[in-house]
This record gives C-alpha cells, sequence and structure tokens, in this order.
C-alpha cells in the first residue's frame, strides 16, 4: 500500500486512464426470461414471503402452503429444476381488494439474480373489495440460478 500525503501525490499513483474495464471483471446485468405460474389474491400463505425454490421438496411444501385455503388440493405446477427455479411474493394478509403484487423483471449480474418487483396499495377513499386478501405473484426463472437472489421494490 502506497501512503500519499496530499492530493497532488494521490493524483500521480492511480491514473484512473490504466485502468481496462476487463481488470474490474465486473459484467453488466443480463435480462432473465421468466414465466407466469400463477398470480391472484387468495392464497394460503398468511404473512409477507419472498421466496425462491430450488427444488422439487422445497417447490411441493411452498404449493401445499400456498394453496391450504383451497378446498381441493392441487398438485403443483410441473418445474424442471435442473433447468428452472421458482420465484414467489407474497404479500400476507391484506385488510381489503386494492392490493397487487407484480414481478415486472429479472436481471442476473456476476453477483446474483436480482428479481424487480412492484406493489400497488388502493388509492385512499377508492371502492375496494371488503374482504382479507393475500396476494401473490410465482414465477418460473427459466435458466441456472445458483447465485443469491434479492428482491428489489420498483
Amino acid at each position: 500500500m502506497v501512503a500519499c500525503t496530499d492530493a497532488r501525490e494521490f493524483k500521480n499513483v492511480i491514473n484512473p486512464r490504466e485502468i481496462v474495464p476487463s481488470q474490474i471483471n465486473l459484467k453488466p446485468a443480463a435480462p432473465v426470461t421468466f414465466q407466469s405460474v400463477g398470480k391472484g389474491y387468495r392464497s394460503g400463505v398468511r404473512a409477507p414471503l419472498q421466496i425462491v425454490a430450488r427444488n422439487q421438496d422445497e417447490w411441493t411444501a411452498l404449493w401445499r402452503q400456498h394453496v391450504s385455503s383451497d378446498s381441493g388440493s392441487r398438485p403443483p405446477p410441473a418445474v424442471d429444476f435442473d433447468k428452472e427455479v421458482v420465484v414467489a411474493l407474497f404479500l400476507g394478509d391484506k385488510p381489503t381488494g386494492g392490493y397487487d403484487v407484480q414481478i415486472s423483471r429479472a436481471e442476473q449480474s456476476s453477483e446474483a439474480l436480482t428479481i424487480y418487483y412492484r406493489e400497488k396499495n388502493p388509492s385512499p377513499g377508492s371502492m375496494v373489495t371488503q374482504a382479507l386478501t393475500q396476494p401473490f405473484h410465482i414465477v418460473r426463472i427459466i435458466g441456472d440460478v445458483s447465485s443469491d437472489v434479492i428482491f428489489r421494490r420498483e
């Protein structure tokens, strides 16, 4: 490490023009393809949850919890975990209708897969369903996702 005593000396130690982008080893984030598995307002997941299912056991457990409020038990949609993972967002119990969540895009960088989503709340004074709702969006991410997953609200 070089000790610098003033700004002029520091300027001479590191020349920003000498840094080549390939030396930085940062790839720009690339868009990732995804398909919706389910989206709606009724779920057995009653608390806010952001989750990734990377294998069939995790997916089956998540699906069972999700459909637990249904009268009939439906099997989970087929997912090829050799090529895909499941990403799900649940807002939990909301006091009325008018709430929504939407996964809008996904990007893979060298560090992580970032899931971007939007939440919608009812406007003050708007007419909404007077019943508990549990907004959710579940998607299949296509491609190898072995990195960390970050959820980011837009």
